[in-house]
């Protein structure tokens, strides 16, 4: 007997007449379709969302978004950073309420945010400069299950401006310009925004651009942080709000939230240039070119 005559002598005793090539689909049932839809909607939703999580966070304490953070998923300390500041309301990412609470429950909770904490702290006590500024910027700003707390964001933004990190800079600035962990110095705290503004910060720029244009720093202070040139003897504090708010227009960070810098940075400039004389406005330009020149960080429009 050969194979195939067994194979079906097998099958009629079993009360079939011959194989099956397949299987038979097993129906589903419309409510059992729906309901898997509508979990892939929110896999799909909770996914899109960690990934702006990770973008508003870079953004926000770090000054940009990383190249392939939306692909990569970001570095260590970045996904730490945003288990703490994801919160609905909380940090900057208050706009996670927009993708409801059944996704929002996804992706934040009090655990993984004690978890982040956790990381950070851990990560920058053994010299992780990026989770110091993260702490810096926490500790700052404030976050559910993190209490505001001045004086450890500005132990830690210390640690990361010596460091010469833009983001702790900035922070160190805020720290100055505010007040409330030390005594209120408008002149260093400019010194510091000028700092990480030549590394290619665009937030210090845009913070320059806006001070100097709105408060107009006494002139008399100006020359100590830029000294004297032979284009513009001596600065002038329109001059220098345009040159900042210029390179701020131009900074090449990306992300949505930088392109509303950019944007508000191009109207401030625009709003300086028709105050100034055609010699003035000639000698805020040569500022712009001579720093690019002067400072790496500034190459990059």
């Amino acid at each position: 007997m050969t194979l195939a005559c067994l194979g079906l002598g097998l099958y009629a005793l079993a009360g079939r007449s011959s194989p099956r090539p397949y299987l038979t689909p097993v129906a589903v049932s419309p409510a059992r379709h729906s309901e898997n839809t509508r979990e892939k909607e929110i896999d799909d939703a909770v996914a899109k969302a960690q990934l702006h999580v990770l973008d508003e966070v870079a953004w926000n304490v770090f000054g940009t978004t990383p190249e392939g953070s939306s692909t990569s998923g970001g570095t260590e300390v970045l996904k730490a950073a945003a288990l703490v500041l994801c919160r609905d309301g909380y940090g900057p990412v208050g706009a996670l309420k927009a993708f409801g609470p059944e996704v929002s429950e996804r992706v934040c909770s009090d655990e993984k945010a004690a978890g982040g904490m956790k990381s950070l702290s851990g990560l920058a006590d053994h010299g992780d400069l990026n989770a110091a500024t993260a702490l810096a910027y926490i500790y700052n700003a404030g976050a559910r299950g993190v209490q505001r707390n001045a004086l450890e964001s500005l132990k830690w933004a210390r640690l990361a401006a010596r460091a010469r990190l833009p983001a702790g800079q900035r922070i160190v600035g805020d720290h100055y310009l505010g007040g409330e962990s030390l005594p209120k110095d408008d002149r260093v705290a400019l010194e510091w925004y000028r700092r990480a503004s030549v590394q290619g910060d665009l937030r210090s720029q845009d913070t320059l651009c806006r001070q100097y244009h709105e408060k107009s720093p006494d002139p008399s202070s100006l020359e100590s942080f830029y000294g004297r040139s032979q284009l513009a003897p001596p600065l002038r504090s329109d001059i220098l709000a345009y040159a900042w708010c210029s390179l701020a227009a131009s900074n090449p960070t990306g992300g949505e939230d930088a392109a509303e810098v950019r944007r508000r940075a191009g109207r401030e400039r625009d709003r300086v240039a028709e105050t100034l004389s055609a010699h003035q406005l000639a000698t805020a330009q040569g500022r712009v070119r001579e720093w690019r020149m002067k400072y790496p960080g500034l190459h990059r429009p």
